[in-house]
């Protein structure tokens, strides 16, 4: 980053690699979680049945970045 940027160590470490950091923990903390299947209500006329959500991957994702933030603008979006 020094040499692309001209940006100071500390600076790369506070602006980009920090916040990426903390939100690769956050996203790992709460990953179970959000992927948990959610029971829903059922209609009447499906009465036996049970209902719920079961998250799943829909895909492929492009993520595109400026090139003054390459990390943070790449990362964060991917987790």
């Amino acid at each position: 980053m020094k040499e692309d940027l001209g940006r100071s160590p500390f600076l790369s470490q506070v602006v980009e690699i920090i916040p990426c950091i903390n939100e690769y923990k956050h996203t790992l903390a709460n990953f179970k979680k959000w992927m948990k299947d959610e029971c829903v209500p059922t209609p009447l006329s499906l009465s036996p049945a049970t209902s719920k959500i079961v998250w799943e991957p829909l895909g492929v994702a492009l993520i595109i970045s400026a090139w003054n933030y390459p990390l943070m603008g790449i990362f964060q979006p991917l987790a």
